[in-house]
């Protein structure tokens, strides 16, 4: 008997082990490929932007406004990481296994012999599909830190229940209230889960099956949890009595007071969002929002990542089996966790229902993309709720299998959206590699209006002003707020009508500001990503086919005069990686520059350059420089040659016409062959 009971403890310990190596495992290999590659995304450019610049009180003054526990933990980060991104990524997945291993720490309490059932919710949490934010490496981290804390402080409140020693209740407490304040301080609109926080007293201490009275033992669990009253009437304390919040969106009151205002449509939409918060947090954010990004992978990735995916689905499955067979070979489960799959279906609903709520209330949602980060809080409660359905089912093999999928279903949702990020920040690098080339400097109060390739940055105009500021303005000032010189206009519907009504005005959000003057535009394109970045002239806008409306709507108001083009260059920022080797797209870029200057010399002799090196566009409507040099130079050869090529799309021989005729009309004079040749080759048979 003593030499079985000395083989049992060890052998426990390593399933122990096997169950972190497994959680640690699946978790790197479904974050780490890309996190490994990220750098600075959308909100993020901001962050770190204006703190370079602004100096130390930058992040205190960035959230003084409405949660200003932000202000220290962010300048904590930034003393030890600077702006360099990848720590802030490592960081962030190193909060992201802590969360999990508090989660298993969590679920193990509650439900101590069922440690298959408790693993997969581990694991589901951990890699839960629903958060597309965790590739904002800087943004991020206020987010992952405050569900790491919540579901410490979680578990540190069902051990101070469980624990009978009156002194290390009080420990137990003590860390379960701190880390219970912190999580709140970081993340307000996570307080509906100190509902999920009763319901889980209610698990440890509720006695399913016995001969006492509902009511008594409703009584029990109230009067354990009570000393956890301190963190949310703390802290709302705190937030609505001492603290001055200065921010509407984060406002209780005039969010609530919306209601008053109009009660019916009002409470028409709270219920709607409140629905579809609970169904896409619970049900649908296991559907794969990031499908068709997975999927639409280059081969050689596809196949990459479906090994890794799969790799990762395979060991959760074989944790699994090993999980259920000690179930089926050791102590069977106590009566009262019997029945637990319904008590936890119960308490994961309940649990997501409630950590919805302030959400709704602060007339939001739950939904994929933008507002996927409402939904991290009451992750833990969904993964209780799924994982119960899925013990739910008969047949151990049918309940891997289930797993198995989720795990497989959330890998790839997971490596979808991260490749796609990955995607845009190496897009967004060569871009503005290619405008280094372009612009050796920018006139400040300049406004940028940029097309990405295949990117839509909607509202984060700072994916746009971020990189751009980085290389022409990185000078710290310690002015707050901070100005950037470089401002962008939104990728929008209405862009263009805001365009065309003109104007100037002063824009900023939290401690950054910025003119836009729609007046001193510079407007840029970059078609396609193997196409070279254009910066569009009033005198003669061309465009590439296929182009977006706002940019050809926008180029007769693009001033490339802003560029300075006798300036010193300004070098890149290393987080946009190292300079790409000089094929067309540099000839492209120094020829258009000397074509702003009128200097065609250098523009033919960088159009002999080219041909020497047998370079050629992807897109032949980016002879058009060398077209201008060559008009202009009198080069009827080499004019006939280029125009030749211009005159095989429709597209190009109507831009090339206009960008001729439009240059005589700027006084530029033409031979007679050249605008002979302009006629034959170009302009003739064109409808308009």
């Amino acid at each position: 008997m003593k030499n079985k009971s000395f083989n049992l403890l060890p052998f426990s310990r390593w399933l122990l082990v096997l169950e972190l190596a497994l959680i640690i495992v699946t978790a790197s290999i479904t974050y780490l490929p890309n996190l490994s590659q990220a750098t600075i995304y959308r909100d993020d450019w901001y962050y770190t932007l204006d703190r370079s610049i602004g100096g130390p009180g930058t992040f205190e003054a960035m959230f003084s406004i409405d949660r200003p526990a932000r202000g220290p933990f962010f300048e904590a980060y930034y003393q030890l990481f600077g702006t360099e991104p990848r720590p802030y990524h490592l960081t962030s997945f190193a909060w992201r296994l802590l969360a999990g291993f508090a989660a298993l720490w969590l679920f193990r309490q509650l439900w101590p012999r069922q440690r298959a059932a408790t693993f997969l919710m581990t694991v589901l949490f951990t890699l839960y599909p629903g958060y597309f934010k965790w590739m904002e490496g800087f943004e991020n981290q206020p987010q992952i830190a405050s569900l790491c804390l919540q579901v410490l402080s979680t578990a540190l409140t069902v051990k101070a229940v469980k624990t009978a020693s009156l002194w290390q209740k009080a420990l137990w407490w003590a860390g379960a209230v701190i880390s219970g304040w912190a999580y709140l301080a970081l993340v307000d609109f996570a307080i509906g889960m100190e509902a999920f926080r009763l319901l889980c007293v209610g698990l440890a201490v509720w006695q399913p099956g016995t001969e006492k009275k509902w009511i008594g033992q409703a009584g029990r669990v109230l009067r354990a949890w009570a000393p956890a009253l301190l963190i949310a009437g703390g802290y709302l304390f705190w937030r609505q009595v001492l603290f001055t919040n200065t921010r509407a969106d984060t406002d209780v009151a005039l969010q609530v007071g919306l209601l008053a205002q109009a009660p019916l449509s009002r409470g028409f939409a709270w219920i709607s969002a409140f629905l579809l918060s609970v169904f896409n947090a619970a049900v649908e954010v296991w559907g794969g929002p990031y499908f068709r990004e997975f999927f639409g992978l280059p081969p050689r990735q596809l196949a990459a990542a479906l090994v890794g995916v799969g790799a990762a689905a395979a060991l959760v499955a074989a944790g699994l089996w090993i999980f259920e067979r000690r179930k089926e070979s050791g102590p069977q489960p106590e009566s009262a966790g019997a029945d637990w799959q319904g008590w936890a279906v119960l308490a994961g609903g309940l649990g997501v229902t409630a950590g919805v709520i302030p959400v709704v209330m602060a007339n939001r949602k739950v939904a994929f993309e933008a507002f996927s980060h409402y939904a991290l809080p009451s992750s833990l409660a969904a993964v209780v709720f799924i994982t119960a359905l899925i013990f739910s089912l008969k047949g151990k093999w049918l309940r891997i299998g289930v797993s198995a999928l989720l795990v497989f279903l959330a890998g790839i949702t997971q490596a979808g959206y991260s490749s796609q990020v990955i995607h845009e920040e190496k897009t967004i690098a060569a871009f503005w590699q290619q405008m280094a080339w372009r612009a050796p400097d920018i006139q400040p109060e300049t406004t940028l209006l940029v097309s990405y390739p295949e990117i839509n940055y909607g509202e984060d105009g700072d994916a746009v002003a971020g990189p751009a500021n980085f290389i022409y303005f990185p000078e710290t000032t310690l002015e707050i707020p901070v100005r950037h010189p470089l401002f962008s206009l939104v990728q929008m519907p209405w862009t263009g009508n805001d365009v065309l009504l003109g104007g100037r005005e002063e824009r900023g959000y939290r401690t950054h500001n910025g003119i836009v003057d729609y007046s001193q535009m510079l407007v840029i394109s970059q078609r396609g990503e193997n196409s070279c970045v254009h910066v569009l002239d009033s005198r003669w806008p061309w465009t590439a086919y296929g182009e977006r409306d706002a940019i050809i709507l926008s180029g007769v108001y693009s001033h490339p005069e802003r560029i300075r083009a006798d300036a010193p260059s300004h070098p890149v920022p290393a987080v946009l990686g190292p300079e790409p080797e000089h094929g067309w797209c540099y000839y492209f870029e120094k020829a258009e520059l000397a074509v702003q200057t009128g200097d065609w010399l250098t523009a033919m002799q960088l159009e002999q350059e080219v041909e020497q090196l047998e370079l050629r566009p992807v897109d032949e409507v980016e002879w058009m420089p060398f077209l201008q040099a060559a008009a202009s130079a009198g080069e009827v050869d080499r004019f006939q040659q280029i125009a030749t090529r211009l005159a095989s799309s429709q597209h190009n021989r109507s831009q090339g016409c206009r960008v001729m005729r439009a240059m005589q009309e700027e006084g530029q004079a033409f031979s007679a062959e050249i605008a002979g040749k302009l006629d034959e080759i170009l302009c003739t048979g064109l409808n308009r």
